[in-house]
Formats: structure tokens, sequence, C-alpha cells
């Protein structure tokens, strides 16, 4: 019993909490919402609710702002606006928005218990804007067919009673058999989306493109002018390709990796396509394979069903292919559509176009071997670019061909080449052809004038224009004077050539078959040919002449064939005396007139010959004439020029030529060209004329040196590429130019003795494989910009020798006492930045000069920098150089001192013989330079000998070789020659 009490009494604690903790007391039991923002939809009476839970008394009110902040109309409403809640149970208020006829809104609702801050709910409509899309031709027109399809624009948001105004017409090759109503007039009942449809009507009788002339007004105002195109197909396929051999390379529309054969990289010319595939290794842009046609074996595009195909810069990806590169277009072309017959038909091809990523080249589809595409361009307007991987979206795109035959391949190819921007997927190409309909009547008889032949001494070959519903056709020649005796064939082409005639007269028949019932065969066609030199009437006048691609010295001239014609005369001469300048017989349509002069007045004469030409021919047709005028000269495209290299001394120039600049001039052995400096004030302070000593072949680079410039000084360096190949039609070209501020002077104190070689202004640039100049004639040497520079050898190792004369030792070795020089340096020359050793077989060694600076017995350093004598390959490779006179051992020796020590990149190969009077020392070669990484360049070899007891009459010695092995070169280069006392 007593615990029983204890129990109650306990109960009745927690019941007296629990009413306590349900008071009205706002601080204990704040107001709640379920939200502080809502979102309406834009229409009229769009509504949500917000829960109010609160014990007590509360309220609402609401404010609407502008975007600037300011009060505007509330535009929506709540109810209820207070209320009083009991703390448990939720309170609704709705809010109720009026149609938004704008862009997005926002106000608030602020709520407030009775003695509490007010709470602020956001309130957003979404923007009502109304919109119409562009009209669309939607559903299908199928050829011989009742049409499906509707012109129609959808429109969003709309508020209800605009009035709809459409005026419409159809034109295009496949209008015939359809209509539209037009004008159109609707209303457009209530609020909100939807599509205005209006049918367009009949049955089309051929397959091509629609075109739907449009004038859309909505409320009297024009929302759309302009036309809409729609294509009408068949269920006639006759050919198709979906690509579904092709298994390899990254998964770009989904932008996932993909299968291949070869790890990451794509499969090489070695792959036939059978080997099997790693899953997800090839990542989503990259190809599967080299290129399809250039590259990959024909094994390879049997396994792929693309052996009749053509194509350049194609590359396999899984169900699809990619065309082009980063910098170049590509093209593919498919095979004959053979399932069409030789009659002309129009047929309508699709095919899905998915550009890679934000690429907006135009891609052409066109129609070779017969047949014309109407609508072949595929630009930005009609495939926009696909800017990020979720917008990788095919679309499919159809073309109309006219003219179609079996002999139609279906073209694909970059409108331009040799550009960015051109990469391209494709997939599924399908060509649809006219439904077959079943002959019940005789065939058409081929018409007379369509039928063409060409002739030749023992042969004619024949032409003519199909027939729809033949299966074949068969044709047969019979001479002239023996009708009875045919030469017979039967052919489902509409040509054929019949061989081994005798000259003469023959008549030519040719009639279409019906292979389903002879009594539709039609009747036949006649007409009477000659071969070469015969002919029945006189040929016709060739028509379409004009001149094309008028030059300053030429112009291509072209006329339409004319039928029966074995040879064309053409006879060019000049209008103003009627000069004859050329004369000649042609088999072909079109004659390219050359060597002309600038500036001239031509007439150029066409007749179509029975025969070679030799004999005048009663049936040779009319001569037809045509004049054009040559242009005025223009000056060459311009070379573009830059600094490749400088240093405080020197500067290379480096130009490069233009695709069009080599085209108008093609770089050979005549390539000659103007170069010139110009100070800071532009002043021409150095300049050579016709210089032509180059070898493009083994020294490539289009570059010059020019050296015994002055530190820290700007200037300019000019050049222009002489007319050479065609001076008549064409000009120099215009001078080109790069500006250049040369480095400041090295600091060259505390040096016994510093030669880096830079003030001579002669001499190729081997390091950086720059042609240079010869000194010439020159004797007065103290005036770098008035050397009597002329053409040095064709190669950008030229090097002079030492010239025996005291203005040039006075301005480029003042160190050295000339007639000391002759009595101890041998076979040693110098050019602009460095020195060169040997030549000629013969040893090479240089003597520094006596250091006379010294007083008694010194520690110095011996610095300079080496390098073998190499030659570029003989087609320009300097990395395999074709010398073989490699100097990688050489010496120095000293007479009067001790060489003690040698530091250096190569130090420890260094070998100190004689008592420390030579020292033998190793320069490091191509095959270390490649191994670095190097390509197109040498370099050093640093080397630090040190010497004591060293005097003023110690010679110090640097030589390749002191006595030479009979054939053999002792060459090598030295630059940045230095002596300074060692601490």
């Amino acid at each position: 019993m007593k615990l029983m009490k204890n129990w109650i009494k306990t109960m009745l604690f927690v019941s007296a909490l629990c009413l306590a903790a349900c008071s009205d007391d706002p601080d204990v039991a704040p107001l709640k919402r379920d939200t502080d923002a809502v979102e309406l939809t834009y229409n009229s009476g769009a509504t949500t609710q917000i829960s109010v839970r609160y014990a007590g008394s509360w309220s609402a009110r609401v404010e609407c702002t502008d975007g600037s902040g300011a009060p505007v109309n509330n535009w929506f409403s709540i109810s209820p606006d207070n209320g009083v809640g009991n703390g448990r149970d939720y309170q609704w208020v709705t809010v109720t928005a009026e149609r938004n006829p704008g862009d997005k809104r926002t106000g608030y609702i602020y709520l407030k218990p009775a003695n509490g801050e007010e709470i602020k709910i956001e309130v957003a409509q979404a923007d009502g804007h109304f919109s119409v899309n562009d009209p669309v031709i939607s559903g299908t027109l199928k050829s011989n067919t009742e049409s499906a399809a509707m012109l129609e624009i959808a429109y969003d948001k709309a508020f209800g009673e605009e009035m709809v105004e459409i005026e419409a017409t159809l034109d295009g090759l496949a209008a015939e058999g359809l209509g539209i109503s037009s004008p159109y007039q609707s209303v457009i009942e209530h609020e909100g989306s939807g599509t205005i449809s209006v049918p367009i009507t009949g049955v089309p009788v051929t397959l091509g493109e629609v075109v739907c002339h449009v004038t859309f007004k909505l409320d009297g105002v024009v929302k759309f002018q302009g036309d809409v195109s729609g294509n009408v197909s068949s269920s006639n396929e006759v050919f198709g390709m979906g690509f579904d051999l092709f298994k390899w390379g990254g998964d770009y529309p989904n932008n996932k990796k993909g299968p291949g054969p070869n790890g990451k990289d794509g499969a090489g010319k070695e792959f036939d396509g059978t080997e099997p595939a790693e899953p997800d290794v090839i990542s989503a842009g990259s190809d599967g394979t080299s290129d399809v046609f250039n590259t990959m074996g024909e094994t390879y595009r049997i396994n792929r069903g693309v052996e009749k195909w053509s194509g350049l810069r194609v590359y396999e990806h899984p169900g699809y292919v990619k065309l082009g590169v980063t910098a170049n277009g590509g093209w593919i072309m498919t095979p004959e559509l053979e399932s069409l017959s030789a009659a002309p038909e129009t047929v309508s091809v699709s095919i899905d176009f998915l550009r890679f990523d934000n690429e907006t080249g135009t891609y052409i589809v066109s129609a070779e071997g017969a047949g014309v595409v109407t609508n072949g361009e595929v630009n930005n307007t009609v495939l926009p670019a696909q800017t990020s991987a979720a917008g990788r979206k095919w679309k499919t795109l159809t073309f109309t061909v006219q003219d179609a035959t079996n002999k139609t391949r279906i073209k694909i190819e970059a409108q331009t080449y040799n550009e960015k921007g051109y990469r391209i997927n494709i997939d599924n190409i399908v060509v649809m052809a006219a439904d077959k309909t079943e002959v019940t009547e005789k065939l058409p008889a081929l018409e007379l004038e369509k039928i063409t032949y060409t002739p030749a001494k023992t042969s004619i070959a024949f032409a003519w224009e199909g027939v729809k519903g033949a299966t074949s056709y068969e044709a047969s020649v019979a001479q002239q004077t023996r009708p009875d005796f045919r030469k017979t064939v039967e052919t489902e082409d509409s040509n054929c050539e019949f061989a081994d005639l005798e000259p003469g007269l023959y008549i030519f028949t040719v009639r279409a078959l019906y292979a389903g019932n002879a009594e539709f065969n039609s009747d036949p066609t006649q007409k009477v040919v000659g071969t070469l030199g015969f002919a029945a009437e006189k040929l016709a006048t060739p028509t379409e002449l004009a001149a094309a691609d008028v030059t300053s010295s030429g112009a291509k001239i072209s006329w339409a064939e004319v039928n029966g014609a074995a040879n064309y005369r053409v006879v060019v001469k000049t209008t103003f005396d009627g000069q004859e300048v050329a004369s000649t017989i042609v088999g072909a349509t079109s004659y390219t007139a050359a060597g002309l002069k600038a500036g001239t007045d031509y007439t150029v004469s066409v007749q179509a010959l029975v025969g070679d030409g030799s004999v005048a021919n009663e049936f040779d047709s009319d001569v037809v004439a045509v004049q054009f005028v040559t242009t005025d000269p223009v000056p060459m495209i311009a070379p573009t020029a830059r600094i490749y290299a400088k240093t405080h001394g020197l500067a290379v120039l480096e130009w490069e030529l233009s695709a069009a600049a080599l085209e108008q001039q093609p770089v050979g052995s005549t390539d000659t060209y103007d170069f010139r400096v110009k100070d800071a004030g532009g002043n021409v302070i150095r300049s050579i004329e016709n210089f032509s000593k180059f070898n493009f072949t083994k020294y490539k680079y289009y570059r010059l040196v020019w050296g015994g410039l002055t530190p820290g000084a700007t200037y300019t360096l000019e050049l222009r590429r002489k007319s050479t190949a065609n001076k008549e039609a064409l000009l120099d070209s215009e001078w080109a130019s790069a500006s250049v501020t040369t480095d400041a002077a090295p600091d060259k104190s505390g040096y016994l003795l510093y030669k880096d070689f830079e003030n001579l202004p002669g001499g190729g640039q081997p390091f950086y494989g720059a042609y240079g100049f010869s000194l010439g004639s020159t004797t007065d040497f103290s005036d770098p910009d008035k050397i009597l520079i002329t053409t040095g050898d064709a190669n950008s190792i030229y090097c002079q020798g030492v010239k025996d004369n005291d203005s040039y030792f006075s301005a480029y070795l003042s160190e050295w006492d000339r007639a000391d020089w002759k009595a101890n340096s041998s076979n040693v020359g110098i050019a602009a930045g460095y020195m060169k050793f040997g030549g000629g077989k013969k040893p090479a060694w240089l003597t520094l000069p006596k250091l006379s600076s010294l007083s008694g017995a010194t520690e110095i350093e011996l610095e300079f920098d080496a390098c073998p004598y190499y030659e570029p390959s003989t087609k320009g490779d300097m990395m395999a150089p074709s010398n073989t006179d490699i100097m990688e051992y050489f010496g120095v020796t000293v007479t009067g001192a001790t060489i003690v020590s040698v530091t250096g990149e190569t130090s420890a190969d260094a070998v100190i013989s004689d008592g420390g009077a030579t020292v033998t020392l190793r320069n490091v070669l191509v095959d270390k330079m490649i191994e670095e990484g190097l390509k197109d360049t040498y370099r050093y070899t640093n080397h630090k000998v040190k010497i004591t007891g060293v005097t003023a009459d110690t010679r110090i010695k640097i030589y390749s070789a002191l006595v030479g092995k009979e054939g053999e070169n002792y060459r090598m280069w030295l630059d940045n020659l230095k002596v300074k006392k060692v601490n």
C-alpha cells in the first residue's frame, strides 16, 4: 500500500510539470512555421500554403518591392491575415498570386506573434513572359502517301485571347502535291502553353526538300518571317551505314572511356581489326585507330566494311567515326549507290552529326560521280556547336540529291583544309529513294538529244540519260553501209563503248528494256555517228566559253562538251593586234593559258573538231571566242619575320613563308632575298641585295645572323623576298621586319683576357642554324656598319679564316700582335660569335697572347667553351651530323708554367701529362645532346684549366691537333675564351 501511494504522488508531480509546459507563455512556445520561402508559378491564381503554429494571437501582412527595393503594389494576397492558435494545431495561411506578365519577382509575408518579433517569409513567382518558338514542320512526309505533317508553332505562358495570323506557301523540289491553308487565323483561348498547328495536306510525289515560306503574326505583330524546311522521304532505303563494325576508341558522345587493342593509344597500321580490345582504356575524345584510309591496311578496312569507301583523316570510334584533327579537316565518301538504277532520280540522304566540343567549322555534303546536292552546307546555323559534355547530342540532318544514279557517291568533307576547328563526328548515313513503282505500260524511248558520244580512231563511247523503270538497255552499232551487221551489248548502266571498229560512219541504236515484261520495252532511238575524223553533221559550236582564275600571267579557259567532238582547237591572240600567242589541240574541255604578259587584253577562240585537227573538216564547228585581261603584277606575299635569338653583339633573324606564299613561288635553288639593318632612328646602316646562297635542303632554317652589333642598342632587321620564278606576274614582296634590342655588354672587369667574338659582322652561326655574310673585299674594318659584306657560302657553318690585315686585327683581335699570331697560331677562323678550329685537312691551334700585365709568377684559370664540329645530314637533321672528323678529344699545352688541375663537365676524363705541360680534354658529343632533349641545336662543353707559375713570358696553346694525318680534318668550335687570376 505504501508503494502505491508513492507511485500516485509521482504521477501527479509529472502531470503538473506537463501542464506547466503547455502554458500560453509565448517565450516558452514561440511562433512556428514550416518554411521561410515559397515559390509560385507564373499564372493567375497560383497558390500555396504556409503553416502557422502558435499559442496565442498572431497577424500577417504583405510587402512587395521592385528590383531596387522600392515598394510596389502587392501582387499576391493572403488569407487569413490573423488568427489565434492553441500551440498544438497547425493553422494555414493561403497565398494567392496574380498573373506575372514579366520577370521573376519577389515579395514578403511578415508573421507577427502577439508579443514577439516579426518573422519574414519570402514569396517568389516564376517569370511569366509570353514566348513563341520559331515554326517547324513536324510529322511525316512520305512520297505517294497522304501527308501527316503539320506546320507547328509552340508557345509558352500565353495570357489567353491572343489573335494568331499565319500566311504560308509551300515551295521546293518536293512541294508538288502538297498544300497548306493560308491565311490561317485562330485565337489562343486559354492561359498557358500549347501548340498552334496548321495541317500540310495532300500527297507528295517527289523526294526532297519542302520549303514553307511563313509569316506569323501575334496580335498583329510579326513574330517570325522566314523559311521552314522539311523533307519528303520514302520507305525505300537503298543504302545505310551505321558504323556498327567500328568498336575501338573513346565514347565521346557519352563522355566515357572506350575500348582499344593498344592500351590507351590508338591502333596503328599493323592492326587488322580482329584483335581483342581492353575495355575503358581510351579517353573519351581520343581515336581508336590511326587514319582509317590513309594509314590502316586493306584487311582492316574489309573487317570494318569500308573497303569500297574513300576518305582522309577518318578515325574509328565505337559505332561512329570522327573526321579531322586539331589543325585540319577530313573527308569521307561512300561507295557508289549500286541499288539505284542508271535513270536519274531524286534521293534523300540523312546523316547524324555531332560536333567536337565547340568547333564550328563548316562541312559540305556533296554528290560525286552523278547528281547534285541542293542543300549540302553543314554550318553553325543548322548544327550549333556543343560546348559541354552534357550538351553532346547527335542531330540528324537531311539532304536532297537530284539526278542521282548508280554511279553516285555521297561525300562529306571540310569546307577548307589546313585550319583548326573542323573536327566532327558522323553516324547513320541513310539514303532513301522513291518508292518502287511497277511498270504497267511501254517505257518511253530515249531522248535523241540526250545521247552523247565521244569518237576515237577505232572506237566510240556512248552515254544517255536513263529511263525510269528500265532494268537494262540494249545498244548496238552498225556501219552505215552495212546496217544489218550489228555489234550489240546489253548493260544496266547508261553508257557503253564499242571498240575494234573500222573508221567510218555508224548507226547507233539504243532502247530501254524491262525484264518483267518485254512488251514494255521502249521503242529504239537511233543516231548516226562516226569514228575519229568522220561525222554525219556539223558539230555544234562550243557553249559556256569562259575565262576564269585570271592572273597577271595566265587564265583558265573552259567550255561545255560538244557532242561528237574528238578534240578542240584553242588559239590565244592579243586583242589589240591579233598576234598569236598560243595555238594547241586539246582533248579536254579546258585549257590553261600561261606565260602571258601582265595587264594585256587577250582573245581566246575555241573550235570543236571532228578529228585530230591536222586537217580541216567540213563538219568542224564554228569558232567561238572570249576576251579577258590579265591582271597587273602584284607583290609576292611577304615573309613573316621574327627574332630567333639575340645576345649583346648579334641577332638572328628568322622568317616564315605561308602556304600561299609558297604557292606563289616555291622554295628552290633560285630563292633570293634583300636584307638590311636600320638603327633606332630608322636609318639603313647595313644592307645586302640579292642574297641567294642558300641550301634549304641541308641547312633548312630560314635564318640569317647579323654580328658586330652594339650592346644595348635597338635595331630593326628587315628582309624582302625577290621575284625570280615569274617576274612578269609577281613583284618583289614588301619589306618584312622585326625589332630587337641587344643585351647589355658582359662585365669583363678582372679578366686578363676575355673574347666572345661577337663583334665580328660576318660568318654563319652553326648553333642557331643561321646563314651569314662574307667580309668581301673589305680592308678597313674599323666600322662594322661599313664592312663590304657579300653573300657567304650556302651553309650555316660558314667561317672565314683570320685576315692578315692590321685593321682586321685592330678590330677583332686587338689582344694579339699580328706577327705573333702568324708565327704561333694556325688554321683558325672567326665568325659572328665563335672561333673555328681546322679545315682543309690540316691541324689547328691558337696561341694566346702573352699576359704582359703579370709582374711575377701567378696562378691563373683558363676558361673556354668548346664543341665538336658538326654539319647537318644531307636531309637537314642537325642531330644526325654528316661529318666524320668529330673532335671529341683536344688539348692545351703551356710553356713556362704548369697545369695543375681541370674542372668542368668532363674533367674526370682530363689527362695531365708531360709534367704538367699538356692536358687532354674531352667534348660532349651529339649523342649526349640528344639524350638531354636537344633537337635542332648543339651545345658547348665548358672547360676550366688551372695553371700555376704563369708569367708575362708564358705561352698557352689550345689545339685540335698539332700533327695531322693524311685525309683527316681537325675541326671544332670555341667560344667565351677567358683568363683570370686565381684569388
